[in-house]
């Protein structure tokens, strides 16, 4: 390993943790926490006199429940938690945390200490909790100096603004909807001064609101179920004092089948006691039935913090989507609904923040603030720097008395317990020099600027948006295309849209790459190809000439070439049209019709004909 000097960013979430480290100038990577998955419960337990933290507190959960405690952040204000027989300093319980996401850096990094550790919190945490976290780190041996706050929500927009463009001036939202809490804020990008900053106009959040909400519906949803189907034995089993290892194996079920949910239409969900077993089929519309008060009540939340920023809904950019619970579709499609065109949902909401963490500039090892140049913030973050939407590069800080620990060390015996440092006016001093890339459209669901019979269009009004948000990118006709179907913007990444020279008949078509969480590495992520029809006649005509030069049979399209018809009934709604598939040694093909909206759209890959298909199934039908 290098000794080039390393930065490691935490994310110490209510439910979850996750962390990511840089190394010198190079790329920001995301830390593997866990077995599983790269984070980590934020849940600890006392087993044998020790403080466990993540997945070995998950398995004393299901053996001494009262020595378990899922959630140490929220206890983090208290004097005292009980876990089994002891008092904790609830401090020491954030501590093991904290120090078990250390090591495993440390491991990671090759036996190295990092220089600078980053560890965000929720905006509204005043001094007093900042404090106490602080606390907590140099408990975990992380020494004080090297400590760095930073607003999560501030951390999440650095992120975004790297990899998109956000000019000066422009307001963005930012919904964190983890396992535990929800928070919105919005942020405005100004370029005051010497350089960009991000600012916090206004925040709120609900807690409890999260994905242990939704597991607890989902589970209670399966009690019910067993009730009704006479499964008296099994219930009474699963409630009984020595089952408490059944009833975890039973929340770790219901947890795996909500994400499942998140990419299929449906999940199964095993339920076992004792000597009896059942096995229950929960579908997509289920559990967003289930679960849709509480999806409202998100929706409300970005909406009033929203309203409380800004004048109208026109005057935000975007609003980014961070956090695990952020993948429910019900979410996404409701947000679409409220923001039309505003919607960002990029690569793991999981990992959002603690990336973002390390993308913005920090004052810690690094020159003073009057000292850093356009070159060397270009180099620290890997971005060329720009005079296009700032007059410099270098970095302010809002306050200038703050200059040297708004963001940066924690001195916890010289600051007043009333000092906010995440406050709009101190969150500034997270300032990247940087112009921002190209990103122009993001997920929505609006109407469709031809007249016609289409179930799925809405009222007019997305010509407007289209002029507005596009800026010449692409045409009216061709905007409305990509933005006029309700199944598009989940299929595809609006940012890769360009005009098709060759719409094969079309009157209007566009080239796109499928969705960044589309599940297919980039290197099989599909181009897609969308073509739009003026009557029925003339996409019947396209497609049995594509059926003709491939030489495709009726059949199963899993056995290409081959086409046959697909077809979608549920509540009012009746979708149907055409489906093709062809492969080659070169990779894959699949091509469908959407005859109500009389659209053509055509995926090729180097991927399999079966990964195609699945994730149609997945992106399009479901999205319908």
């Amino acid at each position: 390993m290098t000794n080039a000097a390393w930065r490691l960013a935490i994310d110490f979430g209510t439910s979850n943790t996750a962390a990511s480290m840089v190394r010198g100038d190079g790329g920001v990577t995301v830390l593997r926490l866990g077995a599983r998955s790269d984070a980590i419960t934020s849940s600890v337990a006392v087993y044998n006199g020790e403080l466990l933290a993540g997945e070995a507190a998950m398995q004393v959960a299901g053996i001494s429940p009262a020595a378990f405690e899922p959630t140490p952040k929220r206890r983090l204000g208290e004097d005292a938690v009980v876990l089994g027989e002891r008092v904790f300093d609830p401090i020491d319980l954030v501590a093991a945390i904290l120090g078990h996401v250390h090591r495993q850096a440390i491991r990671y990094a090759g036996g190295d200490f990092p220089s600078q550790v980053v560890l965000t919190h929720p905006e509204p945490w005043d001094f007093y909790m900042q404090q106490r976290l602080t606390a907590a780190a140099v408990r975990a041996g992380i020494p004080e100096q090297q400590i760095v706050l930073l607003s999560e929500p501030v951390a999440a927009a650095w992120h975004y603004a790297s990899i998109s463009k956000i000019e000066a001036g422009a307001h963005i939202a930012v919904l964190d909807f983890g396992g535990g809490t929800c928070d919105a804020a919005v942020l405005r990008l100004s370029a005051a001064g010497t350089g960009p900053i991000f600012e916090v106009v206004a925040s709120a959040g609900i807690d409890p609101l999260g994905g242990h909400d939704f597991d607890a519906q989902l589970e209670k949803w399966v009690h019910v179920q067993l009730a009704e189907e006479g499964k008296t034995s099994l219930l009474e089993s699963l409630a009984g004092p020595r089952a408490a290892a059944d009833r975890a194996v039973l929340r770790d079920q219901v947890r795996e089948a909500k994400h499942a949910l998140s990419f299929h239409g449906s999940a199964p969900i095993g339920v076992r006691s004792g000597d009896h077993e059942w096995v229950c089929t929960v579908t997509r519309s289920e559990f967003e039935q289930l679960i849709d008060s509480n999806v409202n009540r998100a929706v409300n939340l970005v909406q009033e913090v929203i309203n409380d920023a800004l004048p109208s809904m026109e005057h935000l950019h975007r609003v980014y989507l961070t956090g695990g619970s952020s993948y429910i579709p019900a979410l996404q499609s409701k947000l679409s609904e409220l923001l039309p065109l505003k919607l960002g949902l990029m690569e793991d909401p999981k990992q959002v923040t603690s990336i973002g963490a390390l993308q913005a500039p920090l004052p810690a090892e690094q020159p003073a603030w009057s000292e850093y140049t356009p070159d060397q913030a270009s180099e620290d973050h890997g971005s060329p720097i720009t005079a296009e939407h700032v007059d410099t590069a270098e970095i302010l800080v809002t306050n200038s008395s703050h200059r040297s620990s708004s963001l940066g060390k924690q001195n916890l015996s010289s600051r007043p317990r009333k000092l906010h440092l995440s406050r709009r006016t101190s969150v500034a001093a997270a300032a990247l020099a940087m112009v921002v890339v190209a990103i122009f459209a993001t997920i929505t669901v609006l109407t469709n600027a031809r007249t016609g019979p289409d179930p799925m269009s809405q009222p007019s009004g997305s010509t407007q948006a289209c002029d507005t948000a596009l800026e010449g990118d692409l045409s009216i006709e061709e905007c409305n295309l990509l933005l006029g179907h309700r199944s598009l913007p989940l299929l595809l990444n609006p940012d890769t849209c360009t005009h098709n020279p060759e719409p094969q008949g079309a009157i209007s078509s566009i080239i796109c790459d499928a969705a960044n969480h589309s599940g297919f590495s980039p290197a099989l992520r599909p181009k897609v190809l969308v073509y739009s029809y003026e009557s029925a006649e003339a996409l019947k005509s396209s497609f049995e000439a594509d059926v003709d030069s491939l030489g495709a049979t009726r059949g199963s399209v899993t056995q290409p070439p081959a086409w046959e018809t697909w077809r979608l009934e549920t509540g009012n709604l009746n979708a149907h049209g055409q489906l093709l598939s062809s492969a080659s040694n070169n990779g894959s093909l699949l091509e469908w019709t959407d005859e109500n909206a009389r659209l053509k759209l055509r995926a090729e890959s180097a991927a399999t004909i079966d990964m195609l298909y699945s994730w149609w199934q997945d992106s399009w039908r479901t999205a319908l």
